[in-house]
């Protein structure tokens, strides 16, 4: 399979479910399929495989060095995500809230001018 092409894939299906958000992918040269967040597991992601129990084996891929910096640079990009999306959603529950305090202001509104 070409390079990117499960990416493709994975965008063109957002797409044609109505994704209307960003996607951000990020290559990683001679990384494998196991990128942790760094120091969260102290023997992974620098292993690049396991073996669970005997005649079972799961290989990551990649190499050592080239996982553990995949690990570290995508803490930096982890890190960037959850700061955009903690604002983003900051925002909207600011908003909610004076819609919210609008609401109730009609209301009351109402209700005094009912009296």
């Amino acid at each position: 399979m070409a390079l990117g092409e499960y990416t493709n894939r994975i965008r063109d299906r957002l797409i044609r479910h109505g994704w209307s958000g960003s996607l951000r992918v990020e290559r990683m040269p001679g990384a494998g399929h196991f990128v942790g967040f760094p120091y969260a597991l102290p023997t992974m992601p620098s292993m690049c495989g396991l073996e669970p129990s005997a005649g079972f084996a799961i290989d990551f891929g990649g190499t050592p060095l080239a996982n553990a910096r995949a690990a570290h640079d995508s803490w930096e990009v982890v890190r960037d995500e959850l700061s955009f999306w903690g604002r983003t959603l900051r925002n909207d529950v600011q908003e909610d809230r004076r819609n919210y305090d609008e609401v109730i202001y009609r209301r009351m509104s109402t209700i005094s001018a009912a009296a």
